[in-house]
């Protein structure tokens, strides 16, 4: 009972830092359509270190309350690609050792790699798509928002993703520490 407490206050937490960090914490460029935001780097952290489900419904419920709180059938194509994003990064890096102090090339490579699969498909394609069938929204309007919001995050979570679980590991007491020279 505890532990599932604990997993749904973590999921709560990282749900208001990602509507905290989506809503004020943004840095806006020239083009409409592109924002850097620090939100979906921190939810694939908590992806990876929390693991995919928490990282995905804390995604899923921040993105909730960020585009879909004013209208209930606003935008909630962009809710599932949010989740799908998180998931597929969690699930991608369950295997890696970050939480025991080790983030290696490999693991920057596959986590990176898998955020811009999964990013090219949840923004470049199903929010597109779904956004035209479901929505009834103009296609290059959708186009241009979902391809803006995927290069915003691909740039946000190479930097400060990769940085965030790099130094995550290093702060992580592991046996490799007590023999360097």
């Amino acid at each position: 009972m505890i532990s599932f407490l604990k997993k749904i206050l973590t999921i709560i937490i990282f749900a208001g830092l990602y509507y905290v960090l989506e809503r004020f914490v943004k840095i806006t460029t020239a083009f409409r359509y592109i924002q850097f935001s620090y939100a979906q780097p921190l939810m694939n952290f908590a992806s990876v270190v929390f693991g995919p489900v928490i990282g995905a419904a804390a995604s899923g419920i921040g993105e909730f309350f960020v585009s879909g709180w004013k209208d209930p059938s606003y935008d909630w194509v962009a809710i599932g690609c949010a989740v799908v994003n998180c998931g597929t990064i969690g699930v991608s890096m369950v295997h890696s050792n970050v939480n025991d102090g080790f983030f290696m090339r490999k693991d920057v490579v596959r986590f990176n790699l898998t955020h811009f699969l999964s990013g090219m498909l949840c923004w470049g394609i199903i929010y597109p798509g779904l956004s035209v069938l479901l929505m009834h929204a103009e296609f290059q309007a959708a186009m241009n928002y979902g391809f803006g919001r995927f290069i915003g995050m691909a740039i946000m979570n190479f930097v400060s993703g990769t940085l965030l679980l790099s130094l995550y590991a290093r702060s992580r007491i592991n046996e490799a520490n007590f023999y360097r020279n």
